[in-house]
């Protein structure tokens, strides 16, 4: 019976923080990164590169994604019978 190497990339840490917390976790059990597991991360914050090995991760640029859904909630119509004013969002 031959037994493969398998490199998993887990996608259950909300942030680059929680990977830190993960990959503690993994070393602690005696895996190595990445021979053993692959981690990757979500923010793309600057610490990650201080890692050894880097942490893959994911940048998204927040402010623009805010303000594409800021726009389409403004030019939403308002609800039957209602109008929008100052303050009313």
């Amino acid at each position: 019976m031959t037994i493969c190497s398998t490199t998993v990339v887990f996608g259950r840490y909300p942030d680059d923080f929680a990977a830190f917390g993960g990959i503690n976790a993994i070393r602690a059990r005696g895996l190595r990164i990445p021979e053993d597991i692959s981690v990757a991360g979500y923010d793309g914050i600057a610490a990650a590169r201080y890692l050894e090995p880097q942490l893959t991760t994911l940048k998204q640029d927040a402010e623009q994604i805010g303000c594409v859904a800021a726009r389409q909630l403004i030019s939403l119509p308002p609800p039957s019978g209602k109008s929008w004013t100052r303050g009313s969002l």
